[in-house]
């Protein structure tokens, strides 16, 4: 078991405002610094049970990072600022969809307290949580003093990575297993991909994926094509228009969550006896069976690839992880 602690100091981070009169801005400087604290454990057993051996090995580890100086003279909040912890997401409180049936002063007072984000709002579109009870959705100055509606709604760095290692041997018979995950890390969609918005997006750009919510929208009570009514969907109304960017903003309705656990490696060998052996030049020949990422157990709907997203930070953007089964012979001379 290792703890650690870790600080790293003199970081490259933006210098104090220079009056404009100087007509240039001043140079990066060392003056930033964080924090990591984390751990790191492993647990392994090996044995044997007559004729058969085994070991097994467990890791786990996590770390959090911490922002200790850092110069943020208005305190933005989408920024580092002292205090913050890396990964921290601020965002928009979801209250849920508008659903049909309200009075036009009712609807008239939702568009009123949310037109910082559009003029038009209606049943299907996203209903936000007035944190500050001002009656205005709006993110203030989103500052630490004046963030408005915004507060902290996730934190997206990883917690909790793990592996598990097994191996069991018997007479001329070996089997082996790798596995791989995170219990812990959620994902923010970008607001402009369709991979995870389907329909909210251009026409040119619209696309349904197989395993996947892009079918689950809302859609009015009279709806009369195929697909019919769906008023409690996930995705909101969809837009294909600028319009959308109000239902897709950064809110506590869409935080995903990528973890996953896969079967990263399977092989399962047959050393052949040294009673067949001995008769020809080999000494030692073994026939297996190997798999990578043959089994994957994930919280994502199926047509999202979660270590991908985890290494691009992205919905579908990177290549996805093939799944590879081979068999081989190992022969020595």
């Amino acid at each position: 078991f290792d703890w650690y602690h870790r600080v790293t100091d003199d970081m490259m981070g933006p210098s104090i405002e220079l009056p404009s009169l100087l007509g240039a801005s001043a140079p990066r400087a060392n003056n930033a610094k964080l924090e990591t604290k984390g751990f790191e454990l492993s647990v392994a057993w090996r044995d044997m049970i007559g004729e058969v051996f085994y070991n097994a090995r467990l890791g786990l580890g996590d770390s959090q990072t911490t922002i200790l100086e850092y110069v943020n003279e208005t305190g933005n909040v989408h920024s580092w600022y002292p205090g913050k912890k890396h990964g921290d997401v601020w965002g928009l409180t979801t209250v849920g969809l508008i659903p049909e049936g309200l009075s036009d002063a009712e609807l008239e007072e939702i568009a009123e307290s949310q037109s910082y984000y559009h003029a038009n709002w209606g049943p299907g579109d996203i209903l936000y949580a007035d944190l500050d009870g001002s009656g205005s959705i709006d993110p203030g100055q989103g500052t630490l003093d004046d963030h408005g509606d915004l507060s902290i709604i996730t934190n997206t760095s990883p917690r909790y990575q793990f592996s598990f290692t097994g191996e069991v041997q018997w007479r001329n018979w070996d089997f082996s297993m790798f596995w791989q995950g995170i219990l812990d890390q959620p994902f923010i969609p970008q607001s402009g991909s369709e991979f995870y918005w389907g329909k909210l997006h251009s026409p040119a750009s619209a696309i349904l994926m197989r395993n996947s919510h892009h079918l689950d929208y809302w859609r009015p009570s009279d709806e009369d094509n195929f697909l019919g009514p769906n008023t409690d969907a996930y995705l909101p109304k969809p837009y294909f228009s600028n319009e959308r960017i109000k239902n897709v903003q950064t809110q506590t309705r869409f935080i995903e969550n990528a973890r996953y656990l896969r079967l990263k490696n399977l092989q399962v060998g047959y050393t052949l006896p040294a009673s067949i052996t001995d008769i020809t030049p080999i000494s030692r020949a073994r026939v297996f069976f190997s798999g990578e990422n043959l089994l994957t157990l994930q919280a994502l709907p199926k047509a999202f690839e979660p270590e991908g997203m985890i290494a691009s930070n992205s919905m579908m953007r990177s290549y996805p992880i093939a799944r590879m089964v081979s068999l081989g012979i190992s022969v020595t001379f």
